[in-house]
C-alpha cells in the first residue's frame, strides 16, 4: 500500500468511495499541472507496474472507484482524485 496516497485521502476527511484510483504511464504524469486537474489530485510512482496494480487493487478493495488496469499496460504511476459530486 502507498501510505502517501492513504494519508492524502484520509486527510481530506472523505470516504474511500469519494475517490477514484487508477494507474497511468509516465507519459501522462503531467496531468496534475493542467488547468483541468481534478480537486485533491495525488500521483505517486510505484516504480514497477505490478506494484502499481497491487496498490490500485488495494484501494479498490476499500471502496475507491476505478477500473482495474489492463494487463500489460506497464504503467507505474498510481493516481487518486476526489470525485466531484
Amino acid at each position: 500500500m502507498d501510505t502517501q496516497l492513504a494519508a492524502h485521502i484520509l486527510s481530506h476527511g472523505t470516504k474511500f468511495s469519494d475517490w477514484y484510483v487508477g494507474v497511468m504511464s509516465n507519459g501522462n504524469a503531467e496531468f496534475p499541472l493542467q488547468a483541468a486537474a481534478p480537486p485533491h489530485w495525488i500521483a505517486r510512482d510505484a516504480g514497477d507496474a505490478d506494484v502499481a496494480e497491487d496498490i490500485e487493487a488495494y484501494f479498490h478493495s476499500f471502496g475507491c472507484d476505478g477500473l482495474p488496469a489492463p494487463h500489460g499496460l506497464a504503467a507505474t504511476i498510481v493516481f487518486a482524485y476526489r470525485k466531484v459530486s
